[in-house]
Formats: C-alpha cells, sequence, structure tokens
C-alpha cells in the first residue's frame, strides 16, 4: 500500500494508514543502508553523533525532502528496501519506519560515511533506539534472517517474514 509517499505493507497497513492520515503524528521515515558489510552512519555537524538517514516521508529521488531524495543527495542509489521497524515513540507520538537496503559498491559515490559492522562506534549513535536496531540488524545478517520490528520505542515483537512457495 503507498500512503502520503510511504510503501507500508505485510498486514501493518491498518495501523500506519491511521497514523500517516493524523496531521498530528510526526512520521519519520529513514533507513540502515548497508554496502559490503558496513553500514551508513551519517555525522551531526554539531553534535557529532551519528544518526541513520531519514525524512518525514520515503518519497522519490526528485524529492529532495524524502528519503530517496536525502539517499540520492548522498550519492547513494538504492533499487529495493525493505520494511524492518515500525514504531512509536510514546513521549511525542511520533510514528517511525525503517528501511534496510543493501547497495553495490558501484551504485555509491563514496564509503566515507559507511562504517564496518565491526568499527562501529555504537556510543557515538544519538540513541538507544538506533544502538538496538543497528545490533539487531547486524544480528539478523548475520543469520541472512530478518523480521520486522512493531511496537513502541522501547517494547514490541519482531515479526517473522515468511516466505511461500
Amino acid at each position: 500500500m503507498y500512503l502520503r509517499g510511504n510503501y507500508v505493507n505485510l498486514g501493518l497497513e491498518q495501523k500506519m494508514r491511521l497514523a500517516m492520515e493524523n496531521e498530528n503524528t510526526v512520521i519519520v521515515v529513514g533507513a540502515l543502508i548497508e554496502c559490503q558489510k558496513k553500514v551508513l552512519l551519517i555525522k551531526d555537524k554539531i553534535s557529532g553523533k551519528l544518526y541513520f538517514p531519514s525524512a518525514s516521508r520515503l518519497g522519490h529521488i526528485d524529492d529532495e525532502q524524502s528519503l530517496l531524495g536525502v539517499l540520492s543527495k548522498l550519492g547513494i542509489s538504492i533499487n529495493e528496501h525493505y520494511l524492518f521497524s515500525v514504531f512509536e515513540k510514546p513521549v511525542d507520538k511520533t510514528s517511525f519506519i525503517y528501511y534496510r537496503a543493501e547497495v553495490k559498491e558501484g551504485l555509491i559515490e563514496s564509503q566515507n560515511d559507511f562504517y564496518g559492522f565491526d568499527d562501529i562506534p555504537f556510543d557515538q549513535l544519538n540513541d538507544e533506539t538506533s544502538r538496538i536496531m543497528l545490533k539487531r540488524y547486524i544480528k539478523e545478517r548475520e543469520l541472512n534472517a530478518f523480521g520486522i520490528f512493531v511496537g513502541k520505542e522501547s517494547e514490541g515483537k519482531i515479526e517473522a517474514i515468511s516466505t511461500t512457495n
């Protein structure tokens, strides 16, 4: 399902549709981008903290205010992206939608902002939620078995992704 510039699927449509239709809800759409066992982390120029690329909508590469536009501006081209986490921050009711994507080396202009899995400075990530999400990503990458986290910022469950033949 496509709504307000975002693809939402796998049975989460109803909850996210209601959140997106509420104009008072702040939505953050982000991505964990991997290239050859390295993950993209952007450094905040003021605080020095690291964070995942994000925007208010998934959008398209021509929209600089969208996630795909932000990635395009960074010189990163992704062809496929998969839902990874959907959660709400209870304090301010912000809804977060995170995707995961793997890019080939030729589809990025620079690897300067990519950190090897063993070299990630977790203490420099901007919040505990990001640390937990990234550690989960690395673990699931090692197993090559991804799920989708659904819940609140500090609690929820990982929905298994099943395939049918």
